[in-house]
Protein backbone atom coordinates (compact mmCIF):
# COMPACT_ATOMS: atom_id res chain seq x y z
CA UNK A 1 0.00 0.00 0.00
CA UNK A 2 2.80 2.62 1.09
CA UNK A 3 4.31 1.73 -2.98
CA UNK A 4 1.41 2.76 -4.29
CA UNK A 5 0.91 5.68 -2.32
CA UNK A 6 4.58 7.19 -3.21
CA UNK A 7 4.30 5.96 -6.90
CA UNK A 8 0.81 8.15 -6.86
CA UNK A 9 2.21 11.56 -5.27
CA UNK A 10 4.99 10.87 -7.72
CA UNK A 11 2.64 11.20 -10.58
CA UNK A 12 0.83 14.04 -9.18
CA UNK A 13 4.30 15.88 -8.23
CA UNK A 14 5.19 15.16 -11.72
CA UNK A 15 1.85 16.48 -13.06
CA UNK A 16 2.14 19.15 -10.78
CA UNK A 17 5.48 20.88 -11.91
CA UNK A 18 4.69 20.32 -15.65
CA UNK A 19 1.59 21.71 -16.01
CA UNK A 20 0.56 24.68 -18.38
CA UNK A 21 -2.04 24.97 -15.85
CA UNK A 22 -1.90 27.14 -13.15
CA UNK A 23 -2.19 25.04 -9.59
CA UNK A 24 -2.59 26.59 -6.52
CA UNK A 25 -2.86 23.95 -2.85
CA UNK A 26 -4.88 25.85 -0.24
CA UNK A 27 -4.91 24.32 3.45
CA UNK A 28 -7.13 26.09 5.85
CA UNK A 29 -6.95 29.34 4.08
CA UNK A 30 -2.89 29.41 3.73
CA UNK A 31 -0.93 29.17 0.30
CA UNK A 32 0.64 25.82 0.76
CA UNK A 33 1.93 25.20 -2.80
CA UNK A 34 1.79 26.55 -6.46
CA UNK A 35 3.63 25.10 -9.30
CA UNK A 36 6.05 27.32 -11.73
CA UNK A 37 2.88 27.69 -14.38
CA UNK A 38 0.99 29.02 -11.08
CA UNK A 39 3.85 31.55 -10.33
CA UNK A 40 3.95 33.15 -13.77
CA UNK A 41 0.69 34.17 -14.16
CA UNK A 42 0.67 35.16 -10.71
CA UNK A 43 3.72 36.49 -10.23
CA UNK A 44 4.55 35.35 -6.99
CA UNK A 45 7.73 34.56 -5.29
CA UNK A 46 8.85 31.68 -3.01
CA UNK A 47 7.85 33.91 -0.36
CA UNK A 48 4.60 33.16 -0.92
CA UNK A 49 4.26 30.14 -0.08
CA UNK A 50 2.97 29.25 3.10
CA UNK A 51 1.45 32.35 3.59
CA UNK A 52 -2.11 33.65 3.98
CA UNK A 53 -4.13 33.63 1.22
CA UNK A 54 -5.39 36.91 1.26
CA UNK A 55 -1.46 37.85 2.18
CA UNK A 56 -0.57 35.75 -0.72
CA UNK A 57 -2.75 36.68 -3.52
CA UNK A 58 -3.14 40.33 -1.97
CA UNK A 59 -2.08 41.32 -5.49
CA UNK A 60 -5.06 39.68 -6.79
CA UNK A 61 -8.33 40.87 -5.27
CA UNK A 62 -10.69 39.17 -7.92
CA UNK A 63 -8.97 35.67 -7.68
CA UNK A 64 -9.08 36.18 -4.54
CA UNK A 65 -12.39 36.85 -3.94
CA UNK A 66 -13.77 34.23 -6.43
CA UNK A 67 -11.85 31.87 -4.28
CA UNK A 68 -13.53 32.76 -1.24
CA UNK A 69 -17.31 33.11 -3.32
CA UNK A 70 -19.75 30.47 -2.28
CA UNK A 71 -20.94 30.49 -5.56
CA UNK A 72 -19.60 27.74 -8.71
CA UNK A 73 -16.51 26.69 -8.32
CA UNK A 74 -15.89 27.91 -12.30
CA UNK A 75 -15.34 31.57 -13.23
CA UNK A 76 -13.49 33.27 -15.67
CA UNK A 77 -11.25 36.43 -13.45
CA UNK A 78 -9.30 38.87 -14.27
CA UNK A 79 -5.78 39.20 -12.91
CA UNK A 80 -4.33 42.19 -12.03
CA UNK A 81 -1.76 42.29 -15.13
CA UNK A 82 -4.94 42.10 -17.49
CA UNK A 83 -4.50 38.27 -18.16
CA UNK A 84 -7.84 36.70 -17.82
CA UNK A 85 -7.86 33.33 -16.44
CA UNK A 86 -10.30 30.16 -16.18
CA UNK A 87 -10.46 29.29 -12.64
CA UNK A 88 -12.04 26.07 -11.30
CA UNK A 89 -11.74 24.93 -7.71
CA UNK A 90 -12.51 22.12 -5.48
CA UNK A 91 -12.43 21.22 -1.98
CA UNK A 92 -10.48 17.88 -1.14
CA UNK A 93 -10.53 16.14 2.29
CA UNK A 94 -9.16 18.18 5.88
CA UNK A 95 -9.72 21.57 4.68
CA UNK A 96 -7.58 21.53 1.79
CA UNK A 97 -8.17 22.91 -1.71
CA UNK A 98 -7.04 22.92 -5.37
CA UNK A 99 -7.47 25.69 -7.57
CA UNK A 100 -6.65 25.29 -11.54
CA UNK A 101 -5.64 28.44 -13.36
CA UNK A 102 -6.10 27.67 -16.75
CA UNK A 103 -4.58 30.93 -19.37
CA UNK A 104 -7.62 32.33 -21.54
CA UNK A 105 -5.57 35.32 -23.14
CA UNK A 106 -2.98 32.74 -24.18
CA UNK A 107 -5.80 30.64 -25.38
CA UNK A 108 -7.30 33.37 -27.59
CA UNK A 109 -4.16 35.02 -28.88
CA UNK A 110 -4.12 31.52 -30.55
CA UNK A 111 -7.54 31.43 -31.65
CA UNK A 112 -7.33 34.94 -32.83
CA UNK A 113 -4.29 34.00 -34.97
CA UNK A 114 -6.29 30.55 -36.23
CA UNK A 115 -9.45 33.71 -37.28
CA UNK A 116 -6.52 35.67 -39.15
CA UNK A 117 -5.67 33.02 -40.84
CA UNK A 118 -8.76 32.24 -42.03
CA UNK A 119 -9.67 35.54 -43.05
CA UNK A 120 -6.34 35.51 -45.10
CA UNK A 121 -7.62 32.14 -47.12
CA UNK A 122 -10.94 33.21 -47.29
CA UNK A 123 -9.81 36.82 -48.88
CA UNK A 124 -7.36 34.85 -51.44
CA UNK A 125 -10.18 33.03 -52.64
CA UNK A 126 -12.94 35.78 -52.40
CA UNK A 127 -11.20 37.36 -55.97
CA UNK A 128 -11.78 34.62 -58.13
CA UNK A 129 -15.32 33.29 -56.27
CA UNK A 130 -16.33 37.27 -56.63
CA UNK A 131 -15.03 37.14 -60.12
CA UNK A 132 -17.86 34.08 -61.18
CA UNK A 133 -20.45 35.34 -58.82
CA UNK A 134 -20.46 38.74 -60.73
CA UNK A 135 -20.67 37.12 -63.84
CA UNK A 136 -23.76 35.32 -62.49
CA UNK A 137 -25.21 38.43 -61.74
CA UNK A 138 -24.44 40.21 -65.22
CA UNK A 139 -26.44 36.79 -66.30
CA UNK A 140 -29.71 37.74 -63.81
CA UNK A 141 -29.97 41.30 -65.08
CA UNK A 142 -30.63 39.90 -68.89
CA UNK A 143 -34.14 40.47 -69.78
CA UNK A 144 -36.18 37.37 -70.12
CA UNK A 145 -34.40 35.19 -67.64
CA UNK A 146 -35.73 31.92 -68.03
CA UNK A 147 -36.81 29.48 -64.68
CA UNK A 148 -33.86 27.32 -65.97
CA UNK A 149 -31.48 30.35 -65.90
CA UNK A 150 -32.74 31.00 -62.64
CA UNK A 151 -31.93 27.89 -61.26
CA UNK A 152 -28.23 27.93 -62.81
CA UNK A 153 -27.35 30.97 -60.88
CA UNK A 154 -28.74 29.51 -58.10
CA UNK A 155 -26.24 26.61 -57.88
CA UNK A 156 -23.12 29.30 -58.81
CA UNK A 157 -24.34 30.64 -55.49
CA UNK A 158 -24.48 27.45 -53.21
CA UNK A 159 -21.13 26.54 -54.93
CA UNK A 160 -19.30 29.36 -53.89
CA UNK A 161 -20.83 29.02 -50.04
CA UNK A 162 -19.39 25.27 -50.52
CA UNK A 163 -15.54 27.00 -51.19
CA UNK A 164 -16.17 29.25 -48.41
CA UNK A 165 -16.76 26.31 -46.08
CA UNK A 166 -14.40 24.61 -47.88
CA UNK A 167 -11.62 27.45 -47.15
CA UNK A 168 -12.21 26.94 -43.48
CA UNK A 169 -11.81 23.14 -43.27
CA UNK A 170 -8.67 23.39 -44.88
CA UNK A 171 -7.46 25.61 -42.18
CA UNK A 172 -8.85 23.70 -39.52
CA UNK A 173 -6.75 20.61 -40.69
CA UNK A 174 -4.04 22.51 -41.05
CA UNK A 175 -4.20 24.02 -37.80
CA UNK A 176 -4.41 20.22 -36.41
CA UNK A 177 -1.50 18.91 -38.08
CA UNK A 178 0.76 21.32 -37.13
CA UNK A 179 0.12 20.77 -33.39
CA UNK A 180 -1.92 23.66 -32.08
CA UNK A 181 -4.24 22.96 -29.11
CA UNK A 182 -7.76 21.53 -29.18
CA UNK A 183 -10.29 22.28 -26.29
CA UNK A 184 -10.41 20.00 -23.47
CA UNK A 185 -13.44 20.81 -21.55
CA UNK A 186 -15.73 18.74 -20.54
CA UNK A 187 -18.52 18.08 -23.13
CA UNK A 188 -22.26 16.87 -23.19
CA UNK A 189 -21.77 14.67 -26.36
CA UNK A 190 -25.49 14.10 -26.67
CA UNK A 191 -25.68 17.82 -27.36
CA UNK A 192 -23.20 17.59 -29.84
CA UNK A 193 -24.44 14.64 -31.72
CA UNK A 194 -28.13 16.66 -31.56
CA UNK A 195 -26.54 19.88 -33.17
CA UNK A 196 -24.55 17.82 -35.85
CA UNK A 197 -27.81 15.92 -36.65
CA UNK A 198 -30.11 19.08 -37.05
CA UNK A 199 -26.90 20.89 -39.03
CA UNK A 200 -27.87 18.30 -41.82
CA UNK A 201 -32.02 17.54 -41.76
CA UNK A 202 -32.75 19.48 -44.71
CA UNK A 203 -30.43 17.39 -46.29
CA UNK A 204 -31.85 14.18 -45.07
CA UNK A 205 -35.08 15.34 -45.48
CA UNK A 206 -34.65 16.56 -49.14
CA UNK A 207 -33.69 12.70 -49.53
CA UNK A 208 -36.25 11.29 -47.20
CA UNK A 209 -33.69 9.77 -45.38
CA UNK A 210 -34.87 9.49 -41.55
CA UNK A 211 -32.43 9.66 -39.16
CA UNK A 212 -33.01 7.83 -35.87
CA UNK A 213 -31.18 8.56 -32.55
CA UNK A 214 -30.06 6.58 -29.58
CA UNK A 215 -28.73 8.51 -27.35
CA UNK A 216 -29.06 7.29 -23.58
CA UNK A 217 -30.00 9.65 -20.55
CA UNK A 218 -26.65 8.03 -19.04
CA UNK A 219 -24.05 9.00 -21.47
CA UNK A 220 -21.11 10.53 -18.90
CA UNK A 221 -19.74 13.89 -19.72
CA UNK A 222 -16.14 13.82 -22.23
CA UNK A 223 -13.57 15.78 -21.71
CA UNK A 224 -12.46 17.06 -25.66
CA UNK A 225 -13.18 20.14 -27.92
CA UNK A 226 -16.95 20.51 -28.59
CA UNK A 227 -16.50 22.31 -32.07
CA UNK A 228 -13.97 19.96 -33.31
CA UNK A 229 -16.26 16.79 -32.47
CA UNK A 230 -19.10 18.47 -34.04
CA UNK A 231 -17.74 18.88 -36.64
CA UNK A 232 -15.94 14.85 -36.87
CA UNK A 233 -19.91 13.75 -36.34
CA UNK A 234 -21.07 16.11 -39.07
CA UNK A 235 -18.06 14.55 -41.24
CA UNK A 236 -19.12 11.37 -40.65
CA UNK A 237 -23.04 11.56 -40.88
CA UNK A 238 -22.77 13.49 -44.11
CA UNK A 239 -20.64 10.64 -45.37
CA UNK A 240 -23.56 8.26 -44.28
CA UNK A 241 -26.16 10.71 -46.04
CA UNK A 242 -24.12 10.90 -49.50
CA UNK A 243 -23.80 7.32 -49.95
CA UNK A 244 -27.15 5.58 -48.40
CA UNK A 245 -29.73 5.67 -51.23
CA UNK A 246 -32.94 7.68 -51.03
CA UNK A 247 -35.39 6.77 -48.39
CA UNK A 248 -33.32 4.73 -46.62
CA UNK A 249 -32.45 4.93 -42.85
CA UNK A 250 -29.42 6.24 -41.29
CA UNK A 251 -29.16 5.76 -36.99
CA UNK A 252 -26.70 7.47 -34.89
CA UNK A 253 -26.50 6.03 -31.33
CA UNK A 254 -23.64 6.88 -28.59
CA UNK A 255 -22.85 4.27 -25.84
CA UNK A 256 -20.64 3.84 -23.11
CA UNK A 257 -17.68 1.42 -23.77
CA UNK A 258 -15.78 1.15 -20.24
CA UNK A 259 -13.67 4.29 -19.60
CA UNK A 260 -14.69 5.35 -23.03
CA UNK A 261 -17.76 6.80 -25.31
CA UNK A 262 -18.38 5.93 -28.58
CA UNK A 263 -20.22 7.09 -31.35
CA UNK A 264 -21.93 5.25 -34.43
CA UNK A 265 -23.64 6.01 -37.41
CA UNK A 266 -25.27 3.28 -39.53
CA UNK A 267 -26.00 3.51 -43.11
CA UNK A 268 -27.35 1.46 -46.03
CA UNK A 269 -24.73 1.83 -48.17
CA UNK A 270 -22.11 -0.44 -50.52
CA UNK A 271 -19.75 -0.27 -47.56
CA UNK A 272 -16.14 -0.53 -48.05
CA UNK A 273 -13.88 -3.27 -49.24
CA UNK A 274 -12.15 -5.20 -46.32
CA UNK A 275 -8.79 -3.83 -47.80
CA UNK A 276 -9.58 -0.40 -47.57
CA UNK A 277 -10.31 -0.35 -44.01
CA UNK A 278 -6.95 0.34 -43.08
CA UNK A 279 -6.92 3.52 -45.36
CA UNK A 280 -9.67 5.21 -43.91
CA UNK A 281 -8.04 7.95 -42.08
CA UNK A 282 -5.58 8.68 -44.57
CA UNK A 283 -6.63 12.11 -45.80
CA UNK A 284 -5.52 11.94 -49.62
CA UNK A 285 -6.65 8.43 -50.22
CA UNK A 286 -9.67 7.74 -52.30
CA UNK A 287 -11.76 4.01 -52.65
CA UNK A 288 -11.09 2.99 -56.51
CA UNK A 289 -15.05 1.95 -56.19
CA UNK A 290 -16.81 3.19 -59.42
CA UNK A 291 -19.32 4.05 -57.05
CA UNK A 292 -17.23 6.40 -54.63
CA UNK A 293 -15.03 7.61 -57.82
CA UNK A 294 -18.96 8.83 -59.39
CA UNK A 295 -19.95 10.33 -56.68
CA UNK A 296 -16.78 12.99 -56.17
CA UNK A 297 -17.27 16.45 -57.11
CA UNK A 298 -16.12 16.75 -60.39
CA UNK A 299 -18.35 13.71 -61.36
CA UNK A 300 -20.98 15.06 -59.81
CA UNK A 301 -20.96 18.65 -61.90
CA UNK A 302 -20.41 16.33 -64.81
CA UNK A 303 -23.57 13.96 -64.69
CA UNK A 304 -25.59 17.14 -64.71
CA UNK A 305 -24.64 17.42 -68.19
CA UNK A 306 -26.79 15.20 -69.43
CA UNK A 307 -30.48 16.87 -67.89
CA UNK A 308 -29.12 19.90 -69.16
CA UNK A 309 -29.08 18.84 -72.43
CA UNK A 310 -32.27 16.70 -72.70
CA UNK A 311 -33.58 19.88 -70.83
CA UNK A 312 -32.49 21.67 -74.15
CA UNK A 313 -33.97 19.07 -76.20
CA UNK A 314 -30.68 17.94 -77.28
CA UNK A 315 -30.55 14.25 -78.08
CA UNK A 316 -28.21 12.28 -75.73
CA UNK A 317 -26.64 8.96 -75.98
CA UNK A 318 -24.95 6.93 -72.85
CA UNK A 319 -21.89 5.31 -73.71
CA UNK A 320 -19.35 3.87 -72.00
CA UNK A 321 -16.48 5.08 -74.91
CA UNK A 322 -14.00 7.08 -73.17
CA UNK A 323 -14.52 5.46 -69.44
CA UNK A 324 -11.14 4.35 -68.41
CA UNK A 325 -12.96 1.48 -66.14
CA UNK A 326 -16.47 0.25 -67.81
CA UNK A 327 -17.75 -1.10 -64.81
CA UNK A 328 -18.02 2.78 -63.65
CA UNK A 329 -20.79 2.86 -66.30
CA UNK A 330 -24.10 1.53 -64.74
CA UNK A 331 -22.84 4.04 -61.59
CA UNK A 332 -22.53 7.40 -63.86
CA UNK A 333 -25.59 6.81 -65.85
CA UNK A 334 -27.37 6.55 -62.23
CA UNK A 335 -25.49 9.42 -61.11
CA UNK A 336 -26.82 11.41 -63.91
CA UNK A 337 -30.77 10.46 -63.06
CA UNK A 338 -29.96 11.31 -59.17
CA UNK A 339 -28.72 14.58 -61.40
CA UNK A 340 -32.19 15.42 -62.75
CA UNK A 341 -31.91 13.08 -66.09
CA UNK A 342 -35.82 11.31 -66.45
CA UNK A 343 -35.43 7.73 -66.01
CA UNK A 344 -37.46 7.38 -69.25
CA UNK A 345 -34.97 9.85 -70.95
CA UNK A 346 -32.00 7.75 -69.61
CA UNK A 347 -33.20 4.35 -70.75
CA UNK A 348 -33.98 5.71 -74.52
CA UNK A 349 -30.63 7.06 -74.08
CA UNK A 350 -29.13 3.27 -73.68
CA UNK A 351 -31.62 1.69 -76.17
CA UNK A 352 -33.15 3.74 -78.85
CA UNK A 353 -31.28 6.89 -79.91
CA UNK A 354 -27.74 4.67 -80.06
CA UNK A 355 -29.63 2.82 -82.21
CA UNK A 356 -31.10 4.92 -84.45
CA UNK A 357 -27.52 7.35 -83.96
CA UNK A 358 -25.54 3.85 -85.20
CA UNK A 359 -28.79 3.07 -87.99
CA UNK A 360 -29.57 -0.32 -86.73
CA UNK A 361 -32.94 0.44 -85.42
CA UNK A 362 -34.81 -2.38 -87.68
CA UNK A 363 -32.01 -4.63 -85.62
CA UNK A 364 -31.36 -3.60 -81.85
CA UNK A 365 -32.95 -0.70 -79.37
CA UNK A 366 -36.36 -2.07 -78.37
CA UNK A 367 -38.35 -5.35 -77.48
CA UNK A 368 -40.00 -6.27 -80.68
CA UNK A 369 -40.48 -9.57 -82.99
CA UNK A 370 -37.96 -10.06 -85.62
CA UNK A 371 -35.43 -8.16 -83.48
CA UNK A 372 -32.15 -9.15 -81.78
CA UNK A 373 -32.99 -10.03 -77.77
CA UNK A 374 -30.55 -7.74 -76.05
CA UNK A 375 -32.03 -7.60 -72.99
CA UNK A 376 -30.81 -7.10 -69.38
CA UNK A 377 -32.54 -8.65 -66.55
CA UNK A 378 -32.42 -6.71 -62.51
CA UNK A 379 -33.87 -7.62 -59.43
CA UNK A 380 -35.79 -4.10 -59.10
CA UNK A 381 -35.43 -0.55 -61.14
CA UNK A 382 -31.99 -0.13 -63.18
CA UNK A 383 -31.50 3.33 -61.72
CA UNK A 384 -32.22 2.70 -58.24
CA UNK A 385 -28.58 2.24 -56.53
CA UNK A 386 -29.52 -1.17 -54.71
CA UNK A 387 -30.81 -2.54 -57.53
CA UNK A 388 -28.54 -5.83 -58.91
CA UNK A 389 -28.03 -6.96 -62.75
CA UNK A 390 -28.83 -10.46 -62.75
CA UNK A 391 -28.89 -11.70 -66.14
CA UNK A 392 -27.66 -10.25 -69.62
CA UNK A 393 -28.99 -11.57 -72.91
CA UNK A 394 -27.29 -11.10 -75.97
CA UNK A 395 -28.50 -11.72 -79.78
CA UNK A 396 -30.86 -14.54 -77.31
CA UNK A 397 -27.83 -16.12 -75.37
CA UNK A 398 -27.99 -15.84 -71.70
CA UNK A 399 -25.60 -14.89 -69.10
CA UNK A 400 -25.70 -15.04 -65.33
CA UNK A 401 -24.01 -12.00 -63.86
CA UNK A 402 -22.08 -13.07 -60.81
CA UNK A 403 -19.11 -11.35 -58.66
CA UNK A 404 -16.76 -12.73 -60.95
CA UNK A 405 -16.48 -12.50 -64.69
CA UNK A 406 -20.08 -13.13 -66.31
CA UNK A 407 -20.27 -16.48 -67.59
CA UNK A 408 -22.79 -17.97 -70.50
CA UNK A 409 -25.19 -20.37 -68.92
CA UNK A 410 -25.66 -23.91 -70.49
CA UNK A 411 -28.41 -23.63 -72.78
CA UNK A 412 -29.04 -21.18 -74.66
CA UNK A 413 -32.50 -19.03 -74.71
CA UNK A 414 -33.70 -18.68 -78.50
Amino acid sequence: MATKRTAASAEFEFVFQHSATGILLIERDVLARFNPAAAALLELSDDARGQPLATALEAQPELLAALNSPEPDSAPVTLNNRREVQLTSAELKKGKRIALLEDLTARRAVDAGRAALIRQVAHDLRNPINALLGFADLAATEPGASAEQVEYLERVQRIADKLYSLAGSLVDLAWVESGMPLERQPVALGDVIRAAVSDLSDEAARREIAISLDIPETLPTVLGDAVRLQQAVGAVLRNALLYTPNSAPVSVRAEQDGRAVRCVVQDRGFGMAPDDLSKAFDRLWRSADARVQADSIVARALRGNAATLHRAGVPIVLTSYGLRNPAEFLARVRGAVEAGLPADAALRALTLAPAAELGVSTLVGSVEAGKLANLVITDGDLFHPGTRVQHVFVAGRRYDVSPGPARAAQEDDE
